[in-house]
């Protein structure tokens, strides 16, 4: 869960989740949770190919899944989110649930 305890609109920090061993795959999809008046995007980057590379960046399904195809068969070996959300007294949260990594057998 990411958080924002402000009243503007901005960036969480970075969520890192390292992937061990490396999936070889080439969609992603994942389950998250927000409230469309205090969150409106999310920033999806997969790392492979010795760099990260941005796959998702803008509006995600609330409540259900979202599939992002990756372009590509890539050894995926880390993935970081990132929420773009307002805050308020209390603070409001973006919830990423679970990650579903397509395998490919090669």
């Amino acid at each position: 869960m990411l958080k924002n305890d402000s009243n503007l609109w901005e960036w969480t920090e970075w969520l890192n989740l390292t992937i061990t061993p490396l999936i070889n795959c080439n969609r992603v999809r994942y389950y998250s949770l927000y409230n469309k008046n205090n969150i409106d995007m999310i920033d999806i980057e997969y790392f492979y190919n010795n760099s990260w590379n941005a796959v998702h960046v803008g509006d995600f399904k609330n409540k259900d899944w979202q599939i992002d195809n990756l372009g590509g068969s890539y050894n995926i070996s880390k993935v970081r989110v990132r929420f773009y959300l307002r805050g308020c007294l209390g603070g409001f949260s973006a919830k990423l649930y679970e990650f579903d990594f397509y395998k490919l057998n090669i």
